[in-house]
């Protein structure tokens, strides 16, 4: 999988985001031709599904091409990552006819939030315009929110997404900092170890009142708070394994936080790179996905030691703990509605 970041463009102000904070000299979008022939790169390299995102990816001129074009190759678009404020019935209505996994529309938390107000313009009116469309075209969404720093705000933004409908929610965890190009994150939702904890408690009641689904699973709490208490993960990140950056100078990196360039797509022969030997970061879009990785893992090693009869391989894969919670975790995505 890849996350393509086809514009680093916004026409949201978010104090949680640094991409407001770009100098106008240093906006840009992908070149459309360009972005095409980097699918068709990416298709002959492996890639199967591809994430869009921005910035605000609906600003980009050839929004629609590019996802056209990434169905034609038969790649699944697995997320579109959207404030929803340029969607619109044309849009959605041509959305809806190609292989679109599900749409991420940006909730915030109500006024009076520790990160400040975080978006300047009309997010309830804007988001239950967006949602009505996506609903009544049939494309499955999600609120994608920010737990803020205590459990009040969880609570908050909750209860806003039940007001709105929604039926699916993903937390995407703090982000101060990324060392790439991309800029989706700030200083201000910076949080401890304590904070964490008091969060990850809360999203764990909320889970038990039904809805919205939270895409943030048990296993994947809890490897959040390995994170924050600079503990190593039970899981390898994917990064640089099983998914990839990608920007609008079609750069490729192997997630949003390593600064270290793998090269221009078009030099790259292969994508088996290797993770990198980082310390470990709490980037939800891809530490979320090490469990579901190693569920995956887990499945085919059990297979296949089913196939061959070998019932000692089968009582190894059973008794590992991280196995079972790997495949707990992947259950409970898709019994979400999320993968």
């Amino acid at each position: 999988m890849v996350f393509f970041a086809i514009t680093n463009r916004c026409n949201a102000v978010c104090t949680t985001c640094g991409f407001p904070r770009l100098k106008e000299e240093e906006k840009r979008d992908v070149d459309l031709a360009g972005a095409q022939r980097a699918v068709d790169r990416l298709a002959m390299l492996g890639v199967r599904l591809i994430s869009i995102t921005g910035g605000e990816p609906l600003l980009h001129p050839g929004f629609l091409e590019l996802c056209q074009h990434i169905d034609r190759r038969g790649l699944m678009i697995s997320y579109i990552a959207t404030n929803g404020i340029l969607l619109d019935e044309r849009t959605t209505r041509a959305l809806s006819k190609l292989n679109v996994n599900i749409v991420g529309l940006s909730v915030d938390i109500p006024d009076g939030n520790s990160l400040g107000r975080s978006r300047r313009y009309d997010v309830p009116g804007t988001v239950t315009r967006a949602k009505t469309l996506l609903d009544r075209f049939g494309i499955n969404c999600y609120a994608g929110i920010l737990p803020g720093k205590g459990p009040e705000e969880v609570c908050a933004v909750l209860d806003e997404c039940r007001r709105l409908g929604f039926e699916r929610a993903i937390f995407s965890y703090p982000q101060c900092e990324m060392g790439s190009s991309y800029r989706a994150a700030a200083p201000t939702a910076r949080i401890d170890a304590a904070q964490a904890q008091s969060i990850v408690a809360e999203i764990r009641r909320q889970k038990g009142r039904g809805r919205p689904r939270i895409f943030n699973t048990e296993e994947n709490l809890r490897e959040f708070l390995l994170a924050t208490s600079g503990s190593p993960g039970r899981y390898d990140c994917p990064g640089g394994r099983g998914q990839f950056y990608l920007d609008w100078d079609l750069n490729l990196y192997r997630c949003f936080n390593d600064e270290r360039r793998l090269g221009n797509v078009f030099d790259i022969t292969n994508l088996d790179v290797g993770p990198a030997d980082c310390g470990g970061c709490t980037q939800q879009a891809f530490r979320d996905y090490g469990s579901f990785y190693a569920a995956y893992g887990f499945i085919d090693g059990l297979r296949r030691a089913m196939l061959s009869a070998d019932g000692a391989k089968v009582r190894e894969l059973l008794s590992d703990r991280r196995n079972l919670g790997a495949f707990s975790s992947l259950i409970e995505a898709y019994l979400g509605g999320f993968l």
